[in-house]
């Protein structure tokens, strides 16, 4: 009787250890975007491409409340049209393809060499596809905009003040 009590606890136990992997309970749930249908391996190659693009790691002061991703992503999904959307998410696509076409990898298995020479490539060549250009150019403007529009860019590089500016209680006139 004790037997098959532990046959049967090992055989549980063993299942449950074979089927923990695929619940992803260490992983943080995606953000939802009703008009872009992007998986978790897309969306982190989206990230790292803007990372690429754009490092701000060293950075020190520099904080935003909302990553650069959940940033690009909110602009596409909200502000752009859906013949854009199509467009942008065919890109992610078309991106993929060429990396496992060219370099038969993926984007987080790159070497910077070939890092390097992917962004080079894909934002100077005029062979690439209209969609993986728009992908890549989109991608681009939106890391910038987000830096940009951030407020260690704002305060540090540029005389930008919070409205009304600041109170100067006792000036004279005249």
């Amino acid at each position: 009787m004790k037997r098959r009590t532990a046959l049967q606890s090992i055989i549980a136990t063993s299942a449950g250890i074979v089927i923990l992997p695929a619940c992803n309970l260490f992983q943080e749930p995606l953000k939802v975007y009703a008009n872009l249908p992007l998986d978790r391996t897309q969306r982190g190659m989206i990230e790292q491409i803007s990372k690429a693009i754009l490092p701000t790691n060293g950075i020190e002061g520099y904080a935003t409340p909302e990553s650069t991703l959940d940033f690009m992503l909110t602009m596409v999904n909200d502000s752009y049209q859906k013949e854009d959307i199509d467009k942008y998410v065919s890109g992610v696509t078309s991106f993929q393809a060429f990396l496992k076409e060219k370099y038969n990898t993926s984007f987080q298995q790159l070497h910077p060499e070939q890092l390097k020479e992917v962004l080079t490539t894909v934002s100077s060549s005029e062979e690439i596809p209209d969609a993986l250009k728009y992908f890549f150019d989109t991608t681009t403007q939106l890391t910038k905009r987000h830096f940009t529009s951030s407020e260690y860019y704002l305060t540090t590089f540029t005389d930008w003040e919070f409205a009304p500016g600041r109170y100067e209680g006792c000036v004279e006139i005249g």
